[in-house]
């Protein structure tokens, strides 16, 4: 039999029952879910400061106590908090009911929380088993499991800024993704010329020259024309004239959209131009800023949003920042210890192991890289001279080009930028980055790449919502018959793999997705299927897909410029 806290002599109890399983806990009886209202309340996401109810269904007389295990990720603290038998609401025969108050405090936090039970009886002894999230990293919320050992799986309660506001006409938007150098090609006279420069010892190649559905080459050489080794340095000619006359002759409007998310349009050696050279400079093969103000204004003609990609983790090796092949006029950091961004990098980067992202610069000075790729080096967040030129200088780059007229931004791997005041409150850089872009427009949208949990950049402060790949493993999982890895959906990735599942295994996901946000970020979410990131959905759906099998893709019949 259980022994009860005295505070429960004061509540009408009804007679006690023998305890149904003597020494021990009836591990199926166990039961919360984070769902379910009676165990839970309020559900979902919180404002910061709310008082949440948590309930726990056992096997009546199966405990002698219970308490909440919490840990605040904002404070990096652990606590504790007794849970009581809930007289008031136990008016089982078979089941007892115990509950806790959960305080979530007055500030934007995420709270981490499992239940420890303990059974002492005489003459058994001393039980003690945890009940758990089952699977927080992919689906979370729900009901959870009994386990024998302390563990760390745990329910999520997010509890967001009062006042957090995302934009509205955001949370009805269609938005577009472009790949600007593969979309249209509207001047050929801004076309780069084949074999210009492209990193140590390498040169750029003209795809296409001047017929748009040329057979595309496969730099990986499993079917089409190879070429090998220009993944990223085969250019179209795609520009932003290309897209504004598209604009222009109302494309977009036809197809619903309302939104155009570009991928990066700054001064980078590369197609896709996440290795920018100038984050000031628009990109002359993409027609440099007339061309720029020239989209913009005929996307607010036509009552489109443009929202920018942000690349502000890293530079090019090949960048007036840093030059590594010493072909700018200024000094760059890789060149001499007197470069006015010498301190923006991490040089030297501490050597420790092979495979830890070091690469070498001028006199085999080591630099850290992200991901170890040479081409791109790290920028220091933390760095003041960093934030001048991202959002905090007369002429930061983020405010600017809002103030210009693009409508937000999204921002490329996000949390390698700064891992959020939720992870520690020293981490300012996107709260200060909030701070500017939304002085200018209230109204702008700033929208983080995570790929997994992104509750520690969406709670009021920092991000207004995440490109939810989440989402898109559910949903692509739940259309699929049988299970699908490849690099980007697979156990070991943020996102998880795709394993077929049925009508309640999607909608428990799309819940736990819709509990962990707040509001406001759920509903500003970039949800997708597939992105640059990504292969393409119906790839991903095609259960008979062959790999080497490229004859779709070098259909000389189809208009790419609209794919």
């Amino acid at each position: 039999m259980r022994s009860l806290p005295l505070l429960l002599a004061l509540a009408a109890a009804p007679a006690w029952s023998q305890d149904r399983h003597p020494c021990g806990i009836d591990a199926a009886s166990v039961r919360h879910d984070t769902f379910d209202p009676d165990l839970r309340l309020p559900a979902g996401a919180v404002p910061a400061g709310t008082r949440v109810r948590l309930r726990l269904q056992v096997a009546q007389g199966d405990l002698s106590a219970a308490r909440v295990r919490l840990w605040d990720a904002r404070r990096g603290q652990e606590r504790f908090v007794d849970m009581v038998w809930d007289g008031e609401h136990d008016q089982s025969d078979v089941l007892d009911w115990w509950r806790a108050d959960v305080d979530t405090g007055p500030a934007p936090t995420v709270l981490h929380y499992l239940f420890e039970l303990t059974d002492v009886e005489a003459g058994c002894p001393t039980t003690r088993r945890w009940y758990v999230d089952e699977d927080p990293r992919f689906t979370g919320g729900g009901a959870g499991v009994v386990v024998d050992q302390a563990e760390t799986r745990s329910f999520q309660i997010t509890a967001h800024a009062p006042g957090f506001t995302t934009p509205a006409w955001l949370q009805e938007a269609v938005i577009y993704q472009i790949f600007p150098d593969r979309f249209r090609d509207g001047d050929p006279g801004n076309d780069r010329p084949a074999d210009s420069f492209h990193y140590g010892g390498g040169t750029i190649r003209r795809s296409l020259g001047e017929a748009w559905n040329t057979e595309v080459c496969d730099p990986a050489g499993r079917g089409g024309p190879p070429c090998p080794g220009h993944g990223s340095s085969d250019f179209f000619g795609g520009d932003l004239d290309g897209i504004t006359a598209r604009i222009e002759d109302g494309f977009f409007e036809r197809l619903g959209v309302t939104a155009l998310y570009l991928n990066p349009v700054f001064a980078a050696p590369s197609n896709h131009r996440y290795d920018a050279q100038d984050f000031e400079r628009v990109d002359d093969d993409l027609g440099g800023e007339p061309a720029f103000e020239r989209l913009l204004a005929a996307a607010r003609r036509h009552g489109l949003r443009v929202i920018l990609d942000g690349v502000f983790n890293h530079v090019s090796s090949d960048s007036r920042y840093f030059d590594r092949y010493g072909r700018f006029d200024e000094v760059g950091a890789c060149e001499d210890a007197a470069s006015p961004w010498r301190d923006w990098f991490y040089l030297p980067h501490v050597e420790r192991a092979a495979g830890d992202g070091r690469t070498r610069c001028a006199g085999d000075l080591t630099y850290e890289a992200w991901w170890g790729f040479s081409s791109l080096p790290k920028l220091r967040a933390d760095h003041p001279g960093v934030r001048g030129l991202v959002y905090a200088g007369p002429a930061a780059v983020a405010p600017g080009r809002v103030a210009q007229g693009a409508s937000g931004w999204r921002l490329d791997v996000g949390g390698d930028v700064d891992p959020g005041q939720i992870n520690d409150p020293s981490n300012t850089y996107w709260d200060m980055f909030r701070e500017a872009v939304k002085s200018v427009d209230p109204e702008a949208y700033i929208v983080g790449e995570e790929w997994g949990n992104a509750t520690p950049w969406t709670v009021g402060d920092e991000w207004d919502a995440t490109m939810n790949y989440q989402f898109a493993a559910a949903v692509l999982s739940f259309w699929r018959d049988e299970a699908f890895t490849d690099n980007d959906f697979n156990s070991g990735s943020s996102a998880g793999p795709l394993n077929p599942l049925d009508a309640n295994g999607v909608a428990e996901r799309l819940l736990n997705l819709q509990e962990r946000y707040a509001p406001e970020a759920f509903a500003a979410m970039l949800n997708l299927f597939n992105s640059h990131d990504t292969n393409r959905v119906l790839f991903l759906l095609d259960h008979n897909v062959d790999t080497n099998d490229t004859a779709d893709y070098n259909n000389p019949a189809y208009d790419w410029s609209d794919s």
